[in-house]
């Protein structure tokens, strides 16, 4: 076997852009890459829909790497590589012969370099496909080496090319990352590409996988938001690539809540894409489509018509997480259709039945939450959960109690379950994964609350207490501030900085906060709020059994006027100021239990002095006056 010397193996390290290099000391390097390929038959792709990409990829020169069947290289690109190496020494030996002689010398390294980028490429993808091949220190050697240059001198396929890098590898941190590249200068990148055309569909689709396995990073920037936005028109999309290129997308531009930052004319303009295009793709497609902007309440009303009439026929394709995402959008939407909420209501019991995993039952519970936003229980199912609580005591609540708990109840809802052995085996996730934990319990609870509220006959097993005991669990602590009006708010979460700026509003409009009381009215909502009331148009004392931490019931309004003050969010409060999602169930049952709720809206308690100024406004006090209650308080233009 021929070996270069090692000057000239130093010479093309200088050279080659990756440690390929370091291969070129035992040649020929091809045998490497075709011994890595003769194991190809035991690699997988990761799905369908990651085969059809590479396929579509490998269909361009640049990309020949990722073709899924590259064990079968035909015998030319064999005797093309062949010939790279003798090709190269010999220029070597030209140059070293006539030291003028630059060009062929140039021409060929510039030859061995693509070569070598797409051997280690093909080296890589095959890594990434055989799962029994820890392939982490390769693939991180490479995307440092591609991402510690400029960015910006990249070409576009070279670019895609570090991206399909950190998806193969998997498992790359945002802080990772950030040691060999600046992450918003990779946003900006791509951007730009977007914006100038250069990518086609497979390669945006391709781009976004890569951000995608970048843990802690979302698509923050408004240059590549707005690209992304654009390129949701899928007119020059091949049909049979259609779905997971806009599923793709839509999950680049929902990752990490960014879409609260987005303005609202770019997701009514996406909805509308999609209004076209919904009968074109599938029906999981179409209800990501119909719920791309349910989390700010903003949906398309002939759009989700036109998914309802496809859910009427097609309903028995859907899974559950598919059910989960219909029920999300019909407990936010203003456009509830009654036949798809009762569809679904029959499709829990399908999916409960055919669930495979815990984590497919905590989903049905979630639907449950969800169709009781709207009044609408699955008994069947909703009994089978409360009755597993049978003999879960309130003393053995606790938050390092509740995986083994939510063990026991995946255990004895299960017991005639036809998959009970496959979704047992799986049981350990719970004390991995706490919220899946919580979420069985505290959803449950919730539910047991809800229906005693909303008055559901329903026999089941689940005592109260208990069910109080695993929601109080999830109370968010209530500030300091509310009791103390000189203490700072700047250190306090986003809500919190709200409700303090509301009391304090409240107070100064009512003469004094002693007629305000921070109470947990309903049980089964962790965040306070706060209640005040008049007799005969004088404020009046708070009475004790409504702000009572350790009362964990429903708490009937006093007589006289009472009125709740709730705190608006993007997430309960669309753009007509309408109550969307969990908080829709609040104001209703606070009617029930003879309070007036009010949602104040997020734009109003900015500060403590828009608060004050406001304070009137929402509470529709303009023209009620007070008697002087306030020992010099009250506000110095309060008429009387």
């Amino acid at each position: 076997m021929f070996r270069l010397p090692l000057p000239i193996v130093n010479s093309l390290q200088r050279a080659l852009p990756l440690p390929i290099a370091s291969f070129c000391a035992n040649f020929p390097a091809h045998q490497l890459f075709l011994s890595t390929c003769a194991r190809r038959d035991a690699a997988i792709v990761d799905n369908d829909h990651s085969r059809v990409l590479f396929t579509k990829l490998a269909q361009k020169n640049d990309y020949k790497y990722l073709d899924p069947d590259i064990h079968n290289l035909p015998n030319a690109e064999v005797e093309k590589s062949n010939h790279l190496p003798p090709n190269l020494i010999r220029a070597i030996k030209s140059r070293e012969e006539n030291p003028r002689d630059n060009l062929s010398l140039k021409n060929e390294l510039d030859t061995f370099k693509n070569w070598a980028l797409s051997a280690q490429l093909q080296v890589g993808f095959l890594l990434h496909m055989n799962e029994n091949i820890h392939s982490k220190q390769y693939l991180t050697k490479l995307i440092k080496v591609l991402a510690s240059g400029d960015l910006d001198s990249l070409k576009s396929h070279e670019f895609i090319a570090l991206l399909l890098l950190i998806y193969f590898r998997r498992d790359m941190t945002l802080e990772e990352f950030s040691e060999y590249a600046d992450i918003e200068k990779l946003q900006t990148v791509f951007g730009n590409l977007l914006f100038q055309k250069k990518l086609s569909p497979e390669e945006i689709v391709a781009g976004c996988l890569g951000f995608k396995k970048i843990a802690g990073c979302g698509l923050n920037l408004k240059i590549v938001r707005e690209a992304l936005y654009e390129s949701l028109d899928s007119r020059r999309v091949d049909q049979d690539f259609k779905d997971f290129y806009l599923v793709t997308i839509m999950t680049a531009l929902t990752r990490g809540n960014m879409i609260f930052n987005d303005a609202e004319i770019s997701i009514f303009k996406a909805l509308k894409i999609f209004e076209k295009d919904v009968e074109n793709v599938s029906i999981m497609t179409a209800i990501k489509m119909m719920s791309f902007g349910i989390s700010l309440g903003l949906d398309n009303e002939n759009l989700s018509e036109k998914v309802y009439k496809r859910l009427a026929t097609e309903f028995e394709t859907i899974n559950g997480k598919d059910v989960l995402s219909v029920t999300n959008f019909l407990s936010k939407t203003t456009n509830v259709d009654e036949l798809a909420v009762n569809l679904m209501r029959g499709e829990v019991s399908r999916v409960f039945e055919e669930a495979e995993s815990v984590g497919d039952i905590g989903d049905v519970l979630k639907s449950l939450s969800y169709l009781a936003i709207n009044e609408v229980y699955r008994l069947e199912v909703s009994k089978i959960f409360l009755d597993a609580f049978v003999d879960v005591l309130p003393s053995e609540v606790s938050k390092k109690c509740l995986p083994a708990i939510s063990k026991k109840i995946i255990a004895r809802v299960t017991e005639d379950h036809r998959n009970r052995d496959k979704i047992l085996s799986g049981l350990d996730i719970l004390d991995k994964n706490f919220p899946l934990a919580a979420t069985i319990c505290q959803q449950s609870a919730a539910l047991c609350f809800n229906m005693r509220i909303d008055k559901i006959d329903c026999d089941h097993s689940m005592d109260m207490d208990t069910a109080a005991a695993i929601l109080k669990l999830s109370y968010k602590k209530i500030p300091l501030q509310l009791h103390s009006p000189q203490m700072s708010i700047s250190g306090l979460d986003y809500r919190s900085r709200q409700l303090v700026n509301c009391k304090r509003g409240l107070a100064h409009f009512l003469g004094s906060d002693r007629f305000i009381g921070v109470a947990r009215l309903l049980p089964h909502f962790p965040e306070p709020d706060l209640v005040f009331g008049v007799v005969a148009g004088t404020p009046t004392a708070v009475p004790d059994y409504l702000t009572d931490p350790e009362i964990l019931r429903p708490k009937r309004g006093p007589p006289g006027e009472w009125w709740v003050l709730v705190m608006g969010t993007k997430n309960n409060m669309n753009s007509n100021k309408e109550v969307i999602g969990v908080d829709r169930v609040k104001v209703r049952q606070l009617k029930m239990l003879g309070f007036n709720p009010i949602v104040v809206p997020s734009s109003v308690l900015a500060n403590e002095s828009m608060a004050i100024r406001e304070m009137p406004k929402i509470i529709g006090f303009e023209n009620v006056y007070f008697p002087n209650l306030d020992d010099g308080y009250q506000h110095i233009n309060r008429k009387f």
